[in-house]
């Protein structure tokens, strides 16, 4: 098993592999879905007024990236 406590580097390996994974991938579905926090009340003011965009349509973007974040991090490694 990868799991095994014998073997410590591997063990701090696969913990750190699957939540650099699933991490960002939670939170960015949470961002999307507003599961547990509306994250956009937490937006400074100032970016979405440059970038002429919506806080939630901002929310949504940085969403999108942390899951793609978290693939990529099951994908390459």
């Amino acid at each position: 098993m990868f799991l095994d406590k014998k073997q410590p580097v591997l063990f701090a390996w696969y913990l750190l592999y699957f939540t650099y994974g699933f991490l960002p991938i939670i939170t960015g579905m949470d961002k999307y879905f507003d599961l547990i926090a509306d994250w956009s009340i937490y937006l400074n003011p100032i970016i979405p007024h440059i970038l002429k965009i919506t806080p939630q349509n901002f929310m949504y973007f940085i969403g999108i990236s942390e899951i793609i974040m978290g693939l990529i991090v099951f994908i390459i490694y």
